[in-house]
């Protein structure tokens, strides 16, 4: 089984293809639990285009983000095998009105089909009460359930396709996720319904990431079930831009103890890490990384407010785990910040769903900046820390400059395998 993408053509792996046959059938729910990098807008959007082309159903697509939502239209948009009469004209015209009064007869009649087309969307609407699909994309982790049995009362004859990571975020709450109203009020609906006797079509070959850097959230939050649909020649962004105390993996740990503040708002900074995280995107831009390529990731919006006017001086993107989720990028910074942080007090910091999203977004390489002294007495990120001892992660302090004259966090850990270039001491790859 295949599908025309953007022009190339897609060979679906036997779980992508189990889902599509599951899709297809007459399951009154289905619940796609996917994995990050594994597809599942993709799977999505060619189950909606089949449903609505074969059956003529009709279709209805819903998020909980805008991001998911434009995600999925652009997927759907670029599958070749289906039809979109008028929307390039219809775009002309919401554009550029003017261009309405110079059309020409053939266009006319474009136009007047696609009119029609979009006049008749309220009346098909009508449909969905009776009968057809309501759709969930791919970030259903983050639905909670109320909302979900508000779309199936409403509409008690439409079927359900459920796609998300029950790994992945959760619905966002104003409380504790200990409390008793986040625990019987906001549970995610895939949390839910995997737990119950549902049809459902696991996606578990991940395509997203380096082989190597698949290793670390499989052993923490997959049970060792994901298979890598990447090989390490495709990722090699990093590899062969640094020279890496591990050369096979291009994930680092760097150890920085500094201090973290409380902000009025509750929130934390930590001047230290920002600097550090200043100092990699510095010296990546210097080995030609392009800024669209970066991405840093926080946990607190503090720190993010910290570091707000220096990406966007040097063009690289900054976001907070909790508004990264359904994102990728090639090369990611996640920044911990917090130094002083307790078992009893890390609930937000030590949430496995969000740490799971953090170390997940990047394609060819990740820095993780924290406090490892911190980080360790949490029960999950401590199952990181203790991790190293593997091979899989490794791991360097950092000096600022007061410290010593090495800027950047790598070169310290480096300087005794391998002799600094004379224009910069970031270990590089010379070619």
């Amino acid at each position: 089984m295949s599908l025309r993408l953007h022009g190339s053509t897609l060979h679906l792996r036997d779980d992508q293809r189990r889902a599509v046959q599951m899709g297809l059938s007459n399951h009154p729910i289905l619940v796609i639990q996917a994995a990050y990098g594994s597809g599942k807008t993709v799977i999505g959007a060619y189950l909606a285009a089949q449903i609505a082309a074969t059956d003529q159903n009709f279709v209805i697509v819903t998020a909980t983000t805008n991001v998911a939502c434009a995600q999925f239209t652009e997927t759907l948009l670029h599958l070749d095998d289906y039809r979109r009469d008028g929307r390039r004209l219809l775009e002309i015209l919401l554009f550029n009105p003017d261009a309405a009064l110079n059309l020409t007869d053939e266009e006319r009649e474009e136009y007047r089909i696609a009119e029609r087309d979009n006049s008749d969307a309220t009346e098909d609407a009508v449909k969905v009460i009776r009968g057809g699909l309501f759709y969930e994309l791919d970030e259903a982790s983050q639905i909670p359930e109320p909302a979900f049995v508000a779309l199936a009362s409403r509409f008690p004859q439409a079927r359900h396709i459920v796609i998300g990571d029950v790994n992945q975020l959760q619905p966002h709450v104003r409380c504790p996720r200990s409390s008793r109203p986040a625990k019987l009020g906001a549970r995610g609906v895939m949390d839910i319904l995997a737990r119950r006797n549902v049809p459902q079509a696991p996606h578990v070959t991940t395509f997203r990431a380096h082989p190597a850097l698949n290793a670390l959230p499989n052993f923490l939050f997959y049970r060792g079930a994901l298979i890598s649909g990447t090989e390490a020649r495709e990722r090699r962004l990093v590899t062969n831009r640094l020279r890496l105390p591990n050369p096979a993996i291009p994930l680092i740990f760097v150890d920085i103890e500094g201090a973290s503040y409380l902000s009025p708002s509750g929130s934390y900074w930590n001047e230290d890490e920002a600097g550090c995280c200043k100092d990699i995107v510095r010296e990546l831009l210097a080995l030609e990384v392009r800024p669209s390529s970066i991405a840093i990731v926080t946990f607190y919006k503090e720190q993010q407010r910290l570091l707000s006017q220096y990406a966007a001086r040097r063009g690289v993107a900054l976001h907070t785990v909790d508004s990264v989720q359904g994102r990728e990028m090639d090369v990611v910074i996640v920044l911990t910040s917090r130094t002083d942080v307790t078992p009893a007090g890390g609930e937000f910091l030590d949430d496995p769903k969000r740490m799971n999203v953090a170390i997940t977004r990047c394609r060819h390489g990740e820095f993780i900046l924290g406090s490892r002294r911190a980080l360790g007495s949490l029960q999950n990120w401590g199952r990181l820390v203790r991790f190293q001892l593997s091979g899989v992660i490794e791991f360097t302090p950092y000096l600022s400059e007061e410290d010593e004259a090495l800027t950047c966090s790598l070169a310290l850990y480096t300087k005794s395998l391998c002799r600094p270039n004379t224009y910069s001491n970031f270990p590089r790859n010379v070619h």
